[in-house]
């Protein structure tokens, strides 16, 4: 356990993007905030500030209390739509940067397997990156609401007790690990899929990890004239959330329609339902046909 962990943090210090990004997104968001609510105090117009009298001076009191889980939610996606294009890049990259600056003939000579260093990278990409990601969001939050609380404060207005509900709180902080977990399962066979062409890749690793889905797609439509790939492609990318929240008229790469809101928030839909389906298990099980593809080929594609 003690190497593992040693592992995860390498992978931290070779790849400080994983940290740095969403610790920039966090401050670029709250200078953005707070930089406009201050703006608008100091020139009397906190109408247009969207923590203060936008809703509290002219919106009925349920619209408020309705904004701040929407808000708190819009941050976790703000922070998720980043992790879906930060993870993807670390993985597809982990191993074969290994090969390409030869450290791997360092990490080769420890007494560390194959397996604990291509399950180390997947860790960080699919657990160790959500979860700072998650702590930014939640620290953000936490800013956000001092922040504005002190802004409404000082311009004296209504509203600061909307920004300390207690629900949407608590769905940050303890929710959305929870949810965060539920739709990293739904993603560990394209984490492990990109694993397996950073691991085979000679060069531009990338390109290897797109070429081969974009090759089905374009012989199967030469051939038979059918849409099969691009719509199971189109699941595996969005599927979870119509699998895990109440949206309608779900097309494959985007939802039509809002969905059940309540307490302004989407409704979770069966999760044991989720965590029982053949879809999720059978991911499962090709994420683990990929990750063993990736361990055997960095134990024999060391580029010596």
């Amino acid at each position: 356990m003690t190497t593992f962990v040693a592992l995860l943090r390498r992978e931290l210090w070779e790849h400080r993007s994983l940290v740095i990004v969403p610790a920039a997104l966090a401050a670029v968001i709250v200078m953005a905030v707070l930089g406009s609510a201050l703006y608008a105090l100091t020139h009397g117009g906190l109408a247009a500030v969207m923590f203060g009298g936008h809703f509290v001076d002219s919106a009925p009191d349920e619209k408020a209390g309705q904004f701040i889980p929407a808000f708190y939610l819009g941050l976790q996606v703000c922070f998720g739509m980043v992790l879906a294009v930060s993870v993807p890049l670390y993985l597809v990259d982990c191993l074969y940067a290994d090969r390409r600056d030869r450290s791997i003939l360092f990490w080769k000579s420890l007494p560390v397997s194959d397996a604990e260093t291509v399950l180390s990278k997947l860790t960080t990409g699919l657990l160790v990156a959500p979860a700072v990601a998650l702590l930014a969001a939640l620290a953000t939050t936490l800013v956000l609401s001092i922040g504005s609380s002190l802004v409404l404060w000082a311009g004296g207005m209504e509203g600061v007790s909307d920004l300390w509900q207690v629900k949407p709180l608590l769905t940050s902080i303890v929710g959305a690990p929870f949810i965060a977990l539920l739709i990293v399962l739904w993603y560990v066979p394209m984490a492990a899929w990109c694993l397996l062409a950073s691991a085979w890749a000679p060069r531009a690793p990338l390109l290897w990890a797109s070429l081969p889905p974009i090759a089905l797609i374009i012989a199967e439509q030469i051939a038979f004239r059918t849409t099969h790939v691009p719509e199971f492609l189109g699941d595996r990318l969005g599927g979870v959330f119509w699998r895990l929240f109440d949206t309608s008229d779900y097309t494959g790469f985007g939802v039509h329609g809002a969905g059940r809101i309540e307490g302004g928030l989407p409704v979770l839909r069966d999760v044991t339902a989720y965590l029982t389906s053949i879809d999720l298990w059978g991911g499962l099980v090709v994420a683990a046909l990929f990750v063993f593809a990736a361990i055997a080929l960095r134990r024999y594609r060391d580029e010596t």
